[in-house]
């Protein structure tokens, strides 16, 4: 679990980052136009970002104002290339058992964005 600045992270990560491919990420369900979400992938490194957008036309469409449902019946579909592996959320130490999609409610759980890194 790192505790750095997002800045400090993406410098030590610069190879994912600035060399790593993006792929953009799919959000769907009750919220997924509220969620924008991308990896960062290289040959031995791969990071997801996910964060709302929107937010304000989610709370007139009735965004739950509990932590715990706020973005239930929404996810994140991975591509084959980044689905079936572990990943860990770098800010909170979470760890996520994923398979073909992610679950937006339990990444963010609470937090404003949602930054996880492939667990070895």
């Amino acid at each position: 679990m790192s505790s750095l600045p997002c800045c400090v992270f993406a410098r030590r990560h610069r190879h994912c980052f600035a060399g790593g491919k993006y792929l953009p990420l799919r959000a769907s369900g009750k919220h997924g136009d509220n969620v924008i979400a991308f990896a960062r992938a290289d040959m031995d490194d791969t990071f997801i970002v996910i964060a709302p957008r929107l937010v304000l036309s989610a709370l007139h469409a009735g965004l739950a104002p509990f932590k715990s449902e706020r973005w239930a019946e929404t996810a994140i579909t991975l591509p084959e290339r980044l689905g079936h592996r572990r990943y860990r959320d770098v800010c909170t130490g979470t760890l996520f058992e994923v398979d073909s999609s992610l679950d937006v409610n339990r990444a963010l759980n609470g937090w404003h964005f949602a930054l996880l890194r492939q667990d070895r």
